[in-house]
């Protein structure tokens, strides 16, 4: 497989999630440093904090701090990266369920996704893709019904003649028409 040389494939997408990686490591790197400040700019909380925990040495406090404000960063980024994984991966499984069913046949669905979901285009080309696999099926009907109409024209002639080499023929595009048939019976084309 050869390596890629374009980076930006979709780039308002890739956009987007540069900008939410960008702004939560911003919100972390926030939380942590505007939570230490105020605890060493607050003499009485830091000295509150230091006696409440029963701690010594100041540097102990410090990172007890350190710490409670990671800890409230990373819940915040948990949250929003729960949203925003939610968001990318409720489109992709509706599509992927819509691809499932078209390979079963059914080619009466759509893709209902949100104006706001990021995977509007590829929506749209699926539906494209069945509206178009759709039009070449109406098209084998309509050329299965005239099959199905020169088979009975070949069977009148056959036994008006009596030939042998008609009536293999004739057989032949008989077991062809039944197997077209079926398979167009097996596919749902009705919206």
């Amino acid at each position: 497989m050869k390596k890629r040389r374009q980076y930006f494939i979709k780039p308002q997408l890739q956009f987007r999630i540069i900008c939410l990686v960008l702004g939560l490591s911003f919100i972390f790197a926030n939380i942590t440093g505007g939570l230490i400040y105020l605890f060493l700019s607050s003499p009485d909380l830091f000295a509150g904090v230091q006696a409440a925990l029963g701690l010594k040495e100041p540097i102990y406090v410090l990172l007890f701090v350190v710490i409670v404000a990671e800890l409230i960063g990373l819940g915040m980024i948990l949250v929003i990266s729960l949203l925003v994984s939610h968001s990318l991966a409720g489109p992709i499984h509706r599509i992927e369920q819509l691809a499932e069913e078209i390979g079963k046949g059914d080619l009466t669905l759509g893709v209902k996704i949100r104006k706001s979901d990021e995977f509007q285009g590829l929506a749209r080309q699926l539906d494209t893709m069945v509206n178009q696999i759709r039009s070449r099926i109406d098209s084998i009907k309509e050329v299965t019904v005239d099959l199905a109409r020169c088979k009975k024209e070949l069977v009148e002639i056959n036994s008006e003649m009596g030939n042998k080499r008609l009536a293999a023929l004739t057989g032949k595009l008989t077991e062809q028409l039944t197997v077209l048939s079926d398979l167009l019976e097996s596919i749902k084309t009705v919206r």
